[in-house]
């Protein structure tokens, strides 16, 4: 298999991006990085700079092949010069993609840009400007582990899905009778949070915003462990110091100790406004009721951000949800991704929940599975299922017979749908 060219082509109408602008001013921000918009008001007519760096990003989405995963992880600089960061970044490397050149160009009324690359399969040489080889390109992580390794696995690497009250009972189990420190647990499940953090949003200022409880203590061991591996990070807890649970304040105290940018009670707008990433740490698997003051007012602010297209990773579950049935409070947290400690809970794989908590990922906290019970519920995975081969002169009478068991005596209408 040799190396390929990949391209991509994007068209904009400048007045029409220019009236969308108008509308919906939260565009330019889920959009644009600061860096770009700056670069593009500093131009004589900055809407149509800003649509020609919009082509370009759907050029370099087309490249891809898979469109724009995030916007904001395509980056359009002076030059111009693309920088990937997070998923897209994984994406290109497992492609065999490098370097991205760009062609950008707008008249009065429209707006484009062309993306060029050299997609290199792993084993084939590298050539340099001057003909010679560099070498040859090793075997790039997929998209999925480059974004989603160190540990956390998806559900089809970790089907079994346990409620929270039955992981509340493995917890308590582990500490009482295996003997294993909750601190401990805290710190590797905040590892993993940490780990997706790093590998999918390095260098974006990120907002931990935590509870009172575990969870917001698990926010603040995650905020530590990211200061301390030089992430901009600031962390903020709905409560005072003597509110919190005796782990959390723990946690808060550890994470005073190293410098980290805590915020108690409150929080300035102007930490909502710069965050890049937030971490939903609110409350965890045991809330039952509807949001109450002040955690829902800064669950609305998280949503805030999510709608403007900031990132937002839930905490084992998103504030809001029933860990235990899947239903949801009024205000509840939309999450990008949730990264569930031990399973998956039950909660985030039923609806309305599963809407809430977006990509699910697990995080092995060292809960020893001899202890577990039946799993709650089962994700079916493509393992699961066996579609035979068709032919390509296959018809209905000889491609074999669907098998549906659904429904009941008195409510058959699923069944015959």
């Amino acid at each position: 298999m040799t190396a390929t060219v990949r391209t991509g082509l994007d068209l904009v109408e400048v007045e029409r991006f220019r009236l969308s602008l108008e509308r919906h001013p939260q565009l330019m921000e889920r959009v644009f990085t600061a860096t770009e918009a700056g670069d593009c008001r500093s131009k004589g007519d900055s809407v149509r700079s800003l649509a020609a760096r919009f082509a370009a990003k759907e050029a370099v989405g087309k490249l891809l092949g898979t469109g724009v995963l995030t916007w904001l992880e395509i980056q359009v600089l002076p030059g111009p010069h693309v920088r990937l960061s997070g998923r897209t970044a994984a994406l290109a490397a497992s492609l065999g993609i490098g370097d991205i050149a760009l062609s950008l160009t707008h008249t009065d009324t429209m707006a484009g840009a062309t993306a060029t690359a050299l997609a290199v399969p792993a084993g084939e040489p590298v050539w340099t400007a001057g003909g010679g080889v560099r070498g040859t390109r090793e075997q790039a992580p997929s998209a999925r582990s480059a974004s989603c390794d160190f540990g956390l696995l998806d559900l089809s690497e970790r089907p079994e899905v346990f409620s929270g009250t039955q992981v509340r009972e493995l917890d308590r189990a582990t500490i009482e009778e295996v003997g294993v420190p909750g601190q401990i647990l805290m710190e590797r499940a905040a590892l993993g949070v940490t780990r997706l953090v790093l590998s999918r949003f390095a260098g974006r200022h990120t907002l931990v915003v935590c509870g009172r409880g575990n969870n917001g203590g698990d926010g603040l061991a995650a905020a530590r462990q990211l200061h301390l591996a030089g992430h901009p990070v600031a962390c903020a807890v709905a409560g005072k110091e003597d509110d919190l649970s005796v782990d959390a304040a723990a946690q808060l105290r550890w994470a005073r100790a190293v410098g980290v940018n805590l915020r108690l009670e409150s929080l300035p707008d102007y930490l909502w406004d710069e965050s890049e990433v937030v971490l939903d740490c609110l409350l965890g698997t045991g809330a039952r009721a509807e949001l109450r003051a002040p955690v829902a007012e800064w669950a609305a602010r998280i949503n805030q951000l999510g709608a403007r297209g900031v990132p937002v990773v839930a905490v084992d579950v998103p504030t809001g949800v029933d860990a235990d049935t899947g239903e949801t409070a009024s205000g509840v947290v939309a999450a990008t991704c949730t990264v569930a400690f031990h399973a998956a809970k039950t909660g985030t794989v039923c609806p309305p929940g599963s809407e809430a908590a977006g990509e699910v990922v697990v995080c092995d906290i060292g809960i020893p599975h001899f202890l577990e019970t039946a799993p709650d519920v089962r994700v079916v995975t493509a393992a699961d299922v066996a579609v035979p081969g068709r032919r390509p002169d296959d018809h209905k009478y000889r491609a074999g017979l669907v098998a549906v068991v659904a429904g009941s005596k008195d409510f058959p209408g699923a069944a015959y749908l």
